[in-house]
């Protein structure tokens, strides 16, 4: 049993059909996870900043003791299909068990409030092409 905390971004989230997520963990990557009976997993939401302890079950990981830190900043809450069509991609090209604190970093940003609020149409792009260039995505003649 592994009692390290843990900090992760839900990326996905079957609540409240089924008691798992997805997660893009700092240290473990993107990793599924089911939740050990608390009353805490009906609050997890997609786009969530979580603590918690993770026990391995095979592909799976149990989350215990889960915290909720923190919702995206209002910059992002107010364009939720920015969000939405993040969460998407990370879904369709992260690969489970992927480690990248890099992707981890860049979706950490999404919780802090920008210094310009009137640039957030150029910091979303500046994520965008983040998150791209770190899942390989760039173009050829540069």
């Amino acid at each position: 049993m592994n009692h390290q905390l843990h900090y992760g971004i839900v990326i996905q989230s079957y609540m409240p059909y089924k008691q798992k997520c997805t997660l893009i963990d700092r240290r473990l990557g993107m990793i599924e996870c089911v939740f050990s009976k608390q009353p805490m997993m009906q609050r997890v939401h997609h786009g969530m900043f979580i603590e918690y302890s993770v026990v391995e079950q095979g592909a799976v990981y149990r989350l215990e003791n889960v915290t909720i830190l923190a919702t995206p900043a209002a910059w992002v809450a107010e364009d939720i299909l920015f969000m939405h069509h993040l969460l998407e991609m990370i879904r369709y090209f992260v690969e489970y068990g992927q480690r990248s604190s890099r992707l981890y970093d860049i979706l950490i940003v999404l919780y802090k409030e920008i210094p310009l609020p009137d640039h957030q149409h150029i910091f979303k792009k500046w994520v965008l092409c983040r998150f791209f260039f770190v899942v390989g995505i760039y173009p050829e003649n540069h």
